[in-house]
């Protein structure tokens, strides 16, 4: 996502990291005729961020895979185990997935 203004990007920021369930960055690419910021997942070598926007610990993931992803990302950064919980909800006699959680063990 390409923003024209900084607030712009840092207002909209959040909301894709929820969305995306991964960290961003934002980044300032600047032109002749002017900058823009960028929000991006992984950078490129070379490239260099005004601000590292976190996913938190307690959000609540819709995919597995994601919360195994920052599980791991997560152990590495505290040193701890961090265990990857699966809430569930009754619905109509069925047991649904409703979201994972991160907890520690």
């Amino acid at each position: 996502m390409v923003y024209s203004k900084y607030e712009l990007a840092i207002n909209a920021a959040q909301q894709r990291v929820d969305d995306l369930e991964r960290d961003l960055y934002l980044c300032c690419v600047n032109y002749p005729s002017g900058c823009e910021f960028v929000l991006k997942d992984k950078l490129p070598k070379g490239f260099s961020y005004i601000e590292k926007i976190d996913l938190p610990f307690n959000h609540n993931f819709r995919l597995q895979k994601n919360a195994l992803r920052e599980a791991y990302k997560f152990e590495a950064m505290m040193g701890i185990t961090v265990k990857v919980e699966r809430k569930t909800v009754k619905q109509n006699g069925y047991t649904r997935t409703s979201h994972y959680k991160l907890c520690l063990a």
